[in-house]
């Protein structure tokens, strides 16, 4: 069976074969892409195994329909075939419907459908893995095991919240997790009797709820009480049937809150939910949603899914242990072997939150574990991945209690899957201690206390593979260990005061700049700090911020320090979950391990997986070079980089363009005093606005004017109103602006904030009568060839991993990325092919007169002879460093970083 990933490229690969040829004949290497039986495909291509009625069409009885359609019926065509009886009459599981340029798709199993330009197929081929036979696993807000379970459990701690205004906040976050417990206990067959909870809660109890406290705290003390002892026979009928469930979560004396008729009611209806069905590899975040009623309305949204957890696990760990189990099923001593190594793991999330990458874990070891057990049938069928292997830190309250639960939880789903699977039962009750999740700051613990990376020497087992003499006997031995998860994330700028502590503590001793790294680079730092004399291993998910700018060289020189290098990293992506209202964030996701135990690579980029010798802190391939901020230009034939002009004036040197015509109307001469005032918000979004530009030799006769001899009052009262002196000594020269970097040429404009969404920059080519605001860059003496340099793929490609971020929007740097962008000395021939295709992008613009620089350059919306003159453009700037071109924005900065290391003599560390 092919997995998700090897899908994935071959869809890739399929695409990039027949982006060029009609849709009918992609669709023969997109069902190849799923593994289906190549003669099967080639019988359906040659009509044999066509069940189709009407002409045109393909029909694979349980497979696939597929037609043709005109452009914009898309949708409604695939709602047509659904209800067509010739359709149905074969069950194919997805329905395709193409017009030449976009699918459309319908699983007519889920219910599912989409609709998608054909150039998007690679992203979504995760919606037809089953016909790899990979079912997708169900976890959206639609969930309704999940949702209606959630929401019960919220109705009830709204009501406990109104019984009880003062209860202690911890009393009631252990006593929802013993409430949560209890519900799903009895449901799944952790209590041998059904409804055992709920009918206790409906018999036992008073209708009002007066006494459901004191027989709660029954129940549950029961539930601590090992079978036999004396305090079970004083306890009434009706409690001591409760088992005894031991692991820690009845023990010890919690306040359970005073209930009403309305709470009493609310847990007989949450008991009447059949809460077998949940999903525990997410049902916490959303139960945890659920008591904070800030997020309800967006129930689900903060939840990492499964797929986007597994491209974390798979890399890290999975993948290796997938290829160890197949090496070991059906082989009896490599399956001991293999079943040892499992039982000593140690998996490890110092940011779990509500435990979901522990539990995903957990499951996926389990199952391996169960694959191995089922192919050699002399082997014990017993389980030996233990929760007490998964370690956590969690800094919430809620959050430890549900991280614990739902690891008990998903041990006993694990426990039925290997009883349905290999026939014996594993008792959940009692429940294993899982003191491993710690309550605390994972900034401020010793992770190394946490989880240990040693323990004591152990004696081989009897069914050890080798001799016991064999066998090293050192008094300690080195654990196999896996550190993971998803930080917080937080920008350095929105730290409070003990978050920039914590990082301080952290990064003081490194003696590189700190303050203004994301929150999350302190669990990187930590755990290299934790790899570094061992061979643990981490994947962590991180905002991708941490691999531009100033924030490379800062993070990750002290990490290569110790050490510890990337080895392996997804390239940036939207990290979204599976709600409804997506909670999407740019991320990557690094894995790194210490430089002894890497010597392979893994990249993932663009729906590629490539094998590679290094990967950078910029997720770039090759040697590790830090760009440097540099006040100097780098490439001598570009001008120098300014920021543009800042009035300082309250407002009172700008005009609008209804200020302007009517002043120029008065005053005919006063056009003369009046220049184009120009920043990001004007360029990009197509705002005309002007700016009194008044030289000292001009001032007199300004003055002669009465509505500028006004305004240059109100700027003169306004800089004097300045707490800075320097301000306060303009005020003497109120017709000048603040800082005035404007000079009388052609200039070219570079907003310093812009989408991140648009493939380029829009920067504006301008005439000498415009004025540059403080809001952008101004490059002064700017040939078109600079402009050209400027607006191309190539440049973007440095834009990207250089610069920083605002939000998730793109900032351009002056030091940072146009002083430091490498280009060797041109000829005027180069120039020249350059100039002629930077002005055809200009004459592209200019045929769209009714449209802003905004939607030119919506990615969505770029009009089709701006693109080409786009791609025109990147072709001759692309041939300026290598003669046959670039593939892709990879090997690009390939190419950059190299370049910048040579004209940097070569003083960067690898």
């Amino acid at each position: 069976m092919l997995t998700p990933l090897q899908i994935e490229q071959a869809v890739a690969e399929a695409w990039e074969t027949w982006k060029h040829a009609d849709g009918d004949s992609l669709i023969f290497d997109f069902l190849l892409a799923y593994g289906l039986p190549k003669s099967s495909v080639s019988r359906l291509e040659s009509g044999a195994l066509n069940v189709a009625a009407r002409p045109g069409e393909l029909l694979w009885k349980k497979k696939l329909f597929y037609k043709r359609v005109e452009p914009g019926l898309l949708m409604s065509a695939v709602d047509s075939c659904r209800r067509d009886p010739e359709v149905l009459k074969y069950a194919p599981r997805f329905i395709i419907v193409c017009d030449g340029g976009s699918w459309a798709a319908a699983d007519m199993k889920t219910g599912e459908a989409l609709e998608f330009p054909l150039k998007d197929l690679p992203r979504h081929y995760d919606f037809f893995l089953p016909w790899a036979g990979l079912e997708k696993t169900v976890i959206t807000l639609e969930n309704p095991a999940d949702v209606r379970a959630a929401e019960k459990m919220g109705k009830i701690f709204d009501s406990l919240k109104k019984d009880n205004p003062g209860l202690d906040s911890h009393a009631m976050n252990v006593f929802m997790a013993r409430l949560l417990f209890c519900f799903f206990a009895e449901d799944s067959g952790i209590f041998e009797e059904e409804r055992l909870f709920t009918d206790f809660i409906e018999r036992a109890t008073a209708s009002d709820g007066s006494d459901l406290r004191e027989q709660l705290e029954q129940a549950f003390a029961v539930m601590n009480l090992p079978p036999g002892s004396p305090e079970r026979a004083a306890v009434p009928v009706s409690a001591a049937r409760f088992p005894y469930v031991n692991g820690g979560l009845f023990q010890g004396v919690h306040t359970v809150p005073r209930f009403s008729s309305r709470s009493r009611k609310a847990l007989i209806d949450a008991g009447n939910l059949d809460w077998s069905d949940i999903n525990t590899d997410i049902f916490g975040n959303m139960f945890q949603a659920c008591v904070a009623p800030d997020k309800r309305s967006c129930l689900g949204e903060h939840y990492t899914s499964v797929p986007n957890i597994m491209k974390v696990l798979r890399p890290l760990f999975l993948e290796e242990l997938e290829n160890a189990a197949r090496q070991a099923r059906g082989h009896e001593a490599r399956a001991r072997k293999f079943i040892e190594r499992l039982s000593n793991i140690r998996f490890f999330d110092p940011a779990c939150g509500s435990g979901n990458f522990l539990i995903v874990a957990f499951k996926e070891v389990r199952r391996l574990e169960m694959e191995v057990l089922e192919s050699v049938p002399a082997l014990l069928p017993m389980p030996s991945v233990s929760i007490s292997q998964f370690y956590g830190i969690e800094i919430d309250d809620f959050a430890h209690e549900i991280a614990m639960l739902s690891l008990w939880l998903a041990e006993h789903q694990m426990n039925q899957e290997f009883f349905e699977r290999l026939g014996k039962r594993v008792p959940t009750l009692p429940l294993r201690p899982n003191e491993h999740i710690v309550l605390g700051n994972a900034l401020r613990l010793d992770w190394e206390t946490v989880c240990p990376k040693t323990a004591p020497a152990q004696a081989a087992p009897l069914w050890t593979v080798e001799p016991l003499l064999q066998r090293a006997a050192p008094d300690v031995r080195e654990l196999e260990i896996y550190i993971f998860g998803n930080p917080p994330y937080l920008g350095g700028k929105k730290e409070n005061e003990e978050q920039k502590r914590e990082q301080e503590n952290i990064f003081f001793k490194y003696g590189y700049n700190y303050k203004d790294l994301d929150y999350v680079s302190c669990w990187l730092m930590l755990a290299a700090e934790y790899i570094q004399h061992s061979s643990a291993r981490s994947g962590f998910v991180c905002t991708n911020s941490i691999t531009h700018g100033t924030q490379v060289p800062n993070l990750w020189k002290p990490i290569l320090g110790l050490g510890v290098e990337i080895g392996f990293a997804y390239a940036s992506f939207k990290w979204s979950n599976n709600a409804k209202y997506q909670a999407g964030v740019s991320c990557v996701i690094l894995g790194f391990f210490h430089r002894d135990e890497c010597p392979d690579k893994t990249f993932y980029r663009e729906n590629q997986k490539m094998s590679v010798s290094n990967i950078t802190p910029y997720l770039t391939i090759g040697k590790t070079i830090f760009v440097e901020q540099s006040n100097k230009c780098l490439n001598k034939n570009f001008p120098a980089i300014l920021i543009g002009n800042a009035p300082v004036d309250g407002g009172h040197l700008i005009l609008t363009e209804e200020e302007k015509e009517e002043l120029a109307e008065l005053h005919p001469e006063s056009i003369f005093l009046m220049k184009r005032y120009m920043g990001s918000d004007e360029l990009i979004k197509g705002k005309r606005r002007y700016c009194l530009w008044i030289e000292d030799d001009q001032y007199q006769y300004a003055l002669s004017i009465d509505q500028i001899r006004q305004r240059m009052d109100a700027v003169k009262s306004f800089r004097l109103q300045s707490k800075k002196n320097a301000t306060k000594r303009q005020a003497l020269t109120p017709n000048l602006f603040m800082q005035r970097t404007y000079k009388p040429t052609d200039s070219i404009i570079i907003p310093a904030v812009s989408s991140e969404r648009r493939e380029y920059i829009p920067m504006g080519y301008l005439d000498k009568d415009t004025v540059i605001s403080n809001s952008a860059f101004a490059v002064y003496d700017a040939e078109p060839w600079v402009f050209g340099i400027l607006t191309s793929r190539m440049h973007m490609a440095w834009v990207r991993v250089t610069c920083g971020r605002l939000e998730t929007r793109l900032r351009y740097s002056a030091t940072l990325c146009y002083n430091t962008f490498p280009l060797r000395e041109l000829t005027e021939g180069e120039k020249a092919r350059v100039t002629e295709a930077a002005l055809g992008v200009l004459d592209a613009r200019e045929a769209h007169p009714e449209k802003t620089p905004a939607e030119l350059y919506d990615p969505d919306r770029m009009p089709e002879n701006l693109r080409k003159a786009h791609d025109r453009l990147d072709a001759e700037v692309d041939r300026l460093y290598r003669v046959k071109g670039f593939k892709d924005d990879g090997e690009r900065l390939e190419c950059l970083f190299e370049l910048y290391r040579e004209m940097t003599q070569g003083q960067q560390t690898e």
